[in-house]
């Protein structure tokens, strides 16, 4: 099954990505929106995340838990 279903990034899928817990997860959604000087319910995209972890967008895209 793969975790990102969308462009979009959302908490839940952050942490199946990282392995961690959801509250954790949150701490570096958080971190990122930051790095990206978005509002607090600012949305990250894929790209984003992708860019931020210095990782093909190609790797979020195929990545199954």
């Amino acid at each position: 099954m793969r975790v990102f279903k969308s462009t979009v990034v959302f908490e839940r899928e952050l942490a199946l990505f990282l392995g961690c817990h959801i509250k954790t997860a949150k701490k570096y959604y958080q971190r990122m929106r930051d790095h990206y000087q978005k509002e607090a319910h600012g949305l990250l995209s894929l790209e984003e995340v992708a860019s931020y972890y210095q990782l093909p967008v190609e790797v979020l895209q195929t990545f199954e838990q």
